[in-house]
């Protein structure tokens, strides 16, 4: 399990590491759309 953030800048990190994953996801389904 992972722990909750404990200050608004860790907070604010792992809200860009999921942007960045789901921006990726993202794109590869538009490159590659089923």
């Amino acid at each position: 399990a992972e722990a909750a953030p404990s200050t608004p800048q860790e907070l604010g990190a792992l809200i860009a590491a999921d942007r960045e994953k789901w921006t990726a996801l993202i794109q590869r389904k538009n490159i590659r759309p089923e």
